[in-house]
């Protein structure tokens, strides 16, 4: 189980950061947890930290961060030839499912 914990009185001001926080790097060290100020942690940093990281890659990759121009779309990429149809059909009534009747005059 991971958990960090940073309890405040919603003050997030340059001291509560330098209190309350840390690098990836140092949070590798943890096999326990550890405590700082308001902040703790409990786990192991290094597993907590890789499981961040490949969660980050994957957000990143499937919103096309990688994408070169030819591989590696993602949502960003996938989604450019969506239409949207803005004319809906009645909700309730007799014509309830039905499409209005649209006349377009150039």
């Amino acid at each position: 189980m991971y958990r960090l914990l940073p309890e405040h009185d919603g003050n997030y001001g340059t001291d509560e950061m330098a209190t309350n926080s840390i690098s990836l790097k140092a949070l590798r060290k943890f096999e326990d947890g550890f405590s700082r100020g308001n902040l703790v942690f409990e786990g192991s940093g290094n597993t907590f930290v890789s499981v961040f990281q490949n969660r980050i890659h994957h957000i990143l990759d499937a919103n096309g961060a990688f994408y070169d121009g030819a591989g590696n779309k993602g949502h960003a990429q996938k989604n450019q030839n969506i239409s949207f149809n803005i004319i809906q059909p009645y909700s309730e009534g007799n014509k309830k499912g039905v499409y209005p009747t649209l006349v377009i005059r150039p």
